[in-house]
C-alpha cells in the first residue's frame, strides 16, 4: 500500500498503477446469514461510494458488483451492482 504522505510524489505519476480487493467473507451455512435477503438487505444498506471516499480519500472506485474486472475471465458485464437503499435494506431484512 501507499501512506498518505508520499501521495502528493505519486498521483501524477502515469507509471504507477494499484488494485486492491478489500472485501468481507461471510459464512452463509447459519441464520441470519443463510437467508439471501438478509445477505442482499447489507449490500443495499452499505454506502459504498461513502465508505471508499473515507477510507481511501477519494484514490478508489467501488467494484461493480463483482471482483473480476473487465478483460478477465469470468467478468460478467450484465451484473450490476446492488445501489444504497436503505429503504430496500429495511424491506428486505422485515421479509426475512
Amino acid at each position: 500500500g501507499l501512506i498518505p504522505e508520499y501521495l502528493a510524489q505519486v498521483e501524477n505519476s502515469v507509471a504507477i498503477h494499484g488494485l486492491e480487493f478489500p472485501w468481507i467473507r461471510i459464512n452463509i451455512d447459519n441464520p441470519p446469514l443463510n437467508d439471501v435477503r438478509v445477505r442482499q438487505a447489507l449490500n443495499y444498506a452499505i454506502d459504498k461510494e461513502a465508505l471508499a471516499e473515507a477510507l481511501y480519500g477519494g484514490y478508489a472506485g467501488v467494484a461493480d458488483g463483482q471482483i473480476l474486472t473487465p478483460g478477465h475471465f469470468g467478468y460478467n458485464p450484465d451484473v450490476e451492482a446492488y445501489p444504497y437503499d436503505p429503504e430496500m435494506a429495511m424491506d428486505l431484512l422485515e421479509d426475512a
